[in-house]
């Protein structure tokens, strides 16, 4: 081979070399083509398609509170795109069967961190979120009710209630 003409796809043409390395700026497919010409003027060539994937954007948006009591939730969302792959993270531990690009925050009282992990399947283009901070307070214990009289009485009737006054409760 005499000589090579490179058509890059995307405005790029190199004519010295037979091998090289080049940077794609930009995501999307580039058709490359390539001429190669013998030193008798005889040429052949092939295009070949080059896909350049996206690194995922791994912003996490929070429906709900970042704070809340035990027994409520939060939705933490990721953005959807049906060629990535999804895996949500609490303390840096994979969360089973967390694999969409929506997770509910359910658990016991405690502060925990969450991340996601999202591939472009395309490439293997990874991005990690940064982490988003839930903080789940404890359920109160129910307070115990005494009754003075009666539970079941006729209209017109009463029964007194009493609570015990547990500390930090608002009755």
């Amino acid at each position: 081979i005499n000589s090579w003409y490179w058509n890059l796809g995307d405005g790029t043409i190199i004519t010295t070399s037979a091998n090289f390395t080049h940077a794609y700026s930009l995501r999307g497919t580039y058709q490359v083509k390539l001429i190669a010409t013998t030193t008798e003027g005889c040429k052949d060539s092939v295009i070949k398609p080059v896909i350049v994937a996206a690194y995922p954007n791994t912003a996490v948006s929070v429906n709900g509170n970042t704070t809340f009591c035990q027994g409520d939730s939060a939705r933490l969302t990721a953005e959807y795109n049906p060629v990535y792959n999804y895996q949500w993270r609490k303390d840096n531990t994979v969360i089973t069967g967390a694999d969409s690009s929506k997770y509910t925050v359910q658990n016991i009282a405690g502060i925990y961190k969450y991340n996601v992990q999202v591939t472009n399947t395309l490439a293997n283009c990874i991005s990690t979120s940064g982490y988003t901070d839930i903080t789940i307070n404890p359920s109160p214990a129910a307070p115990y009710i005494s009754t003075v009289g009666a539970l079941v009485f006729c209209q017109g009737d009463s029964v007194v209630l009493n609570v015990s006054n547990i500390p930090g409760y608002i009755y």
